[in-house]
């Protein structure tokens, strides 16, 4: 029973991480993210943009931290081992990423999209030389790079203490993640001044290799256990800081536009937060036809994650016309585009072959 609840803990994670991605993108396209855009809102339409976009960007610190979860738990000893990581984890990802990296550029030629199609960008595209102008495959390349990496991590992670990769953790944090909050407020005060580490972490994984190595941190046996209460303060107050921080810069007084990115230190505290009270609570108690579903979704999210700007584009048009707030709006692209996914995801899924290479649903 054990097993299968912290299972399903993993599952409700994932769950949350894809729909705030699909959030995430969904206000970044019905709202405009600049000072003329931000000038025609109303308060309260600037309110929901940046909160509604910062629990977007805690999508993928949630997926990071499920990596290092799964992943950094891995017994990984020998060649072989290194090996069949790679076959059941590389080899995939790559089959998958290189499938939707045409079916995105026959999209672009369907289209009419500005986005020139020719034989020389599609196998740069599928060779990670150039990025597919679509605003979620930066994450492939970065996460799959991280893969190449992870076997090793596996194994050092263990040969040492809590104690000791705290340590290091610490260190990443300040390089990573401090230097870049001093650098927006900075910018805020129009402060003319940049400041960044000369220390080289990179080996690690630089700020995305610290989510995952915090995900089996937080994950790991003899974890460290924390008031649920205490954790939820820490995340309102964390997430509120990093709404207030960037609507502050695109206040009167500074016009330095700061949209969160993922080197923040307050959304690493908010989803650090969030992850450790989803995967520290009990859910023996749920209902199996609802498990059934958040398993679904789970093993769908890499596919949702792929086909949802697709869906999204077709929706946009329609959506965008409609005579109502803009709020409502970010909710109907939100909800209409999760649930074509997971419909187009049910149907597709039927076949083996495109379950297991395009989908990459595993059974």
């Amino acid at each position: 029973m054990e097993k299968e609840n912290r299972i399903l803990k993993y599952d409700i994670a994932r769950v949350l991480a894809i729909l705030c991605v699909v959030l995430c993108h969904a206000t970044e396209t019905v709202y405009t993210f600049n000072a003329t855009g931000w000038s025609l809102l109303s308060s309260q339409s600037r309110i929901f943009m940046m909160v509604a976009f910062t629990i977007g960007r805690l999508g993928v610190p949630i997926f990071l931290f499920l990596t290092g979860a799964l992943i950094l738990r891995k017994d990984i000893n020998t060649d072989q081992d290194v090996m069949n990581f790679y076959k059941k984890n590389l080899v995939s990802l790559f089959i998958a990423n290189s499938i939707w990296v045409i079916i995105y550029n026959f999209y672009f030629l369907l289209t009419n999209n500005s986005q020139n199609v020719t034989l020389e960008i599609v196998l740069k595209e599928l060779f990670f030389l150039k990025q597919v102008p679509l605003p979620n495959m930066w994450y492939i390349p970065m996460i799959i790079g991280l893969y190449i990496g992870l076997p090793f991590v596996a194994k050092i992670v263990k040969t040492f203490s809590k104690k000791t990769l705290l340590l290091f953790m610490s260190t990443m944090f300040i390089t990573s993640f401090i230097f870049p909050l001093i650098n927006v407020i900075c910018g805020i005060f129009n402060i003319n001044n940049s400041f960044s580490s000369l220390l080289n972490l990179s080996f690690f994984g630089g700020s995305y290799g610290l989510y995952i190595l915090l995900g089996y941190f937080m994950t790991s046996q003899n974890k460290i256990k924390i008031n649920k209460l205490f954790l939820l303060l820490i995340s309102i107050v964390s997430f509120g800081f990093t709404c207030f921080i960037q609507i502050i810069s695109y206040s009167n007084i500074s016009h330095c536009n700061y949209n969160v990115w993922y080197d923040f230190p307050t959304i690493l505290i908010c989803a650090a937060s969030i992850f450790m009270i989803i995967t520290n609570t009990d859910y023996s108690k749920i209902n199996d036809n609802i498990t059934k579903i958040i398993s679904f979704i789970s093993k769908a999210s890499l596919a949702i994650f792929f086909m949802h700007i697709m869906v999204q584009r077709y929706l946009e048009p329609g959506i965008k016309s409609l005579q109502v707030i803009m709020p409502l709006k970010v909710i109907l692209l939100f909800v209409s585009n999760i649930i074509i996914c997971i419909v187009i995801n049910l149907i597709l899924s039927r076949s083996k072959f495109i379950s297991k290479y395009v989908l990459l649903i595993k059974k």
